[in-house]
């Protein structure tokens, strides 16, 4: 089995398009382990500011 190194305790993958953006945040889980939440948003300024005031939430520190 390969162990890696946790580089960056939270982190966001986007997907951007032209209507919609889905983002999943992985932040530490139980255990020690992982878990992930995925989101789909339309590209509006509203939803875009509940994207960001979730993300805020989630000590997101890194996206990609």
């Amino acid at each position: 089995m390969i162990l890696m190194d946790v580089m960056f305790e939270r982190v966001v993958g986007v997907d951007i398009g032209k209507k919609s953006v889905t983002v999943c945040v992985r932040t530490p889980g139980p255990g020690g382990g992982r878990q992930g939440e995925t989101r789909t948003l339309r590209t509006m300024t509203r939803s875009l500011e509940l994207m960001r005031d979730w993300l805020v939430g989630q000590g997101a520190t890194l996206a990609a």
